[in-house]
């Protein structure tokens, strides 16, 4: 599906590498503090306290080329499909996880070193369950 190039995700505190040819990167230490990311994610302590924090973004000019319009309405889909087969893979795990969509977008793009082509829809804060 072309439209999976559309997502990015990142996880905090380690040195940025890319992997599976641009289908999904992690670029750790791109987040200033976590600090920095939950008072983006208006004070949420899940975002908080998480020893790690994945951030999905969409880039939907990547898709518009061949997509035109509907390049943001496929990367949304592609977003719910990646937030559920991560939902599946913490469970698996026996970890815990939520989906924060309410934060400001631009607290995020700085969060994650001014990306501004990269469009924040999701945070998951992963974490071991109380």
């Amino acid at each position: 599906m072309p439209a999976v190039r559309c997502y990015t995700g990142y996880r905090g505190q380690e040195a940025p590498r890319s992997i599976s040819r641009g289908l999904l990167i992690f670029l750790p230490h791109t987040c200033q503090s976590r600090g920095e990311l939950a008072a983006a994610a208006l004070g949420q302590e899940s975002v908080a306290r998480a020893p790690v924090n994945l951030v999905l973004t969409a880039v939907f000019e990547r898709s518009a080329g061949k997509y035109d319009s509907r390049a943001s309405r496929y990367g949304h889909l592609e977003i719910g499909h990646a937030v559920q087969n991560i939902y599946l893979q913490v469970t698996a795990l026996g970890l815990g996880t939520v989906v924060v969509g309410a934060f400001v977008d631009d607290r995020v793009q700085a969060a994650l070193l001014h990306l501004q082509k990269e469009e924040p829809l999701a945070i998951m804060p992963v974490g071991r369950l109380p």
